[in-house]
């Protein structure tokens, strides 16, 4: 097959997804769309990246700059947010009351700029940072906020997965990257590496399983709705097995094991919680006893006790 013509079977994919999760009865913001854009450059490539995948930043003044054509569309993006929420003040005022400590933590960030190496880059980075809690405040303060959610999610779902499936296979020199430590070639599709996919992977499988597992709970839903989000899950799996990112697979699987128990029937939801937790300790005091267990566990996984050299740190 051409690369002509998967790029047209691609497209006509993307749009088919589109078409078969629309629910004309759920009624939310065209703003929606900045967000959707704002995860989809965060979750994929910068644009400069994609107008110049051979451009290599070269020295560390570049790196800590960063490009002006990424900065003018974030920044663009962040001013639009701005705007949709000046609209909405009640909306997100309230949000923000009730979240207090995540302003109390941006706040402390800002101030720990004051004493950075290189403050103006600091507050640069801070802006950007900003620029993550302005979108959710964008879904968050939507008419309805689950259908909100839902919707970004499969957007930026229905856009990368995709894409990704269709740069691996036909457009390495856009889908394969070579890692910088022993270059080895490794599946990246629409991210920088594998890790980046398998963090796209890990955010598209739980969102679709999510939708899934509350179809089947509820007893709603679509026939159509169904084969689109079956078909995420599908690409998802492919796409991790294709990647190797053993720790998205593994988040992935407990994620989605945490959903199903969460959706069971039960009259002490409020008990689930808690013993999910005790269940996290355990396994965590598990793994110091019995060293070889946690061996054998990690061996099944294709890596090796010391997490890839993680342990040094």
């Amino acid at each position: 097959m051409s690369q002509l013509i998967a790029t047209g079977a691609c497209a006509a994919v993307i749009l088919l997804l589109f078409i078969l999760d629309r629910d004309r009865r759920v009624r939310t913001s065209r703003a929606l769309w900045i967000p959707t854009a704002w995860i989809s450059i965060a979750a994929s490539k910068m644009v400069s990246a994609w107008l110049h995948p051979q451009a290599l930043i070269r020295t560390s003044g570049e790196f800590m700059e960063g490009s002006p054509l990424d900065r003018f569309i974030l920044s663009t993006l962040l001013l639009a947010g701005i705007l949709v929420l000046l609209c909405r003040y009640r909306r997100f005022g309230a949000i923000l009351k009730m979240n207090w400590p995540i302003v109390l933590f941006f706040g402390f960030c800002l101030s720990s700029t004051l004493w950075s190496d290189y403050p103006g880059i600091a507050f640069r980075r801070w802006i950007k940072g900003l620029g993550d809690l302005v979108m959710v405040l964008i879904i968050l303060t939507d008419r309805d906020r689950l259908a909100a959610i839902k919707r970004v999610l499969a957007r930026v779902s229905f856009l990368l997965v995709p894409l990704s499936i269709l740069l691996i296979e036909f457009y390495p020199h856009l889908g394969i990257a070579y890692s910088s430590e022993n270059g080895v070639m490794e599946y990246a599709g629409v991210g920088l590496n594998k890790n980046m996919l398998g963090r796209l992977c890990l955010l598209v499988g739980l969102a679709s399983a999510w939708r899934l597992i509350s179809m089947f709970r509820n007893g709603r839903g679509m026939t159509r709705q169904w084969i689109a989000h079956g078909a995420m899950v599908a690409m998802v799996v492919w796409l991790l097995y294709m990647a190797n990112s053993a720790t998205s697979a593994v988040c992935l699987v407990i994620g989605v094991a945490t959903i199903v128990y969460m959706a069971l029937p039960s009259r002490r939801r409020h008990s689930r919680g808690t013993l999910i937790v005790v269940g996290m300790v355990f396994c965590a005091l598990l793994i110091l006893v019995l060293p070889d267990a946690f061996a054998a566990v990690v061996g099944v996984l294709g890596r090796n006790t010391t997490l890839t050299g993680r342990t040094k740190l």
